[in-house]
């Protein structure tokens, strides 16, 4: 795994809110735990709809966010 030391502006509740969700030991693991999870969501979602056969046109699809409002993500 190739690491690159990063820095960021993280909303602190959230961050300890997934490291506890998560079972992290530290912030760093959560980050990364919270990412595989967000990617391991996305090839579910892309597997669902290719056992569908929904096709993802440009390789994007529309994700809802929690707000209602609605985003692209690329696939």
């Amino acid at each position: 795994m190739g690491v690159k030391r990063k820095s960021h502006n993280l909303d602190e509740t959230l961050l300890r809110r997934a490291k506890r969700v998560l079972g992290a030991s530290t912030e760093t693991q959560a980050i990364h735990d919270a990412l595989r999870a967000v990617l391991i969501s996305a090839d579910m979602v892309a597997d669902l709809d290719a056992a569908r056969g929904l096709a993802h046109e440009g390789g994007q699809r529309r994700l809802r966010a929690g707000s209602g409002s609605v985003r692209s993500a690329r696939t």
